[in-house]
């Protein structure tokens, strides 16, 4: 018996990808017509027929996901400029260089802080 012919099978002979092949069977408007025809014609003359068990699953994975989460989170600040706490200046002893500035020369000496 011969193994079934797979979508990656027939776009490798085609020349295109296995996702171009799978939007291009099911009419997809992002494959241009003469692509979906190219593809769907060596379809016909390959032989290949979807596997009903497979093509119901995939169905029912694009129906079932969900769409990314995209939140916006709020900011609220009492410095006078939008970057005013980077250019805070904390007195800490004698030194009033930014804090920035203060970790990093921390970390140059080997202090942690």
């Amino acid at each position: 018996m011969t193994p079934r012919l797979s979508i990656r099978d027939l776009a490798a002979q085609i020349g295109v990808s296995h996702t171009t092949v799978s939007l291009a069977l099911r009419n997809n408007p992002r494959i241009t017509p003469a692509v979906r025809k190219q593809v769907q014609k060596a379809a016909r003359q390959a032989g290949y027929h979807a596997d009903p068990t497979v093509s119901n699953l995939m169905a029912r994975l694009r129906t079932i996901r969900t769409t990314a989460v995209r939140e916006t989170l709020g900011f609220i600040t009492a410095w006078p400029t939008r970057n005013g706490w980077r250019d805070a200046r904390i007195t800490c002893g004698s030194s009033t260089e930014p804090p920035a500035a203060r970790a990093r020369r921390a970390m140059s000496s080997g202090n942690s802080g």
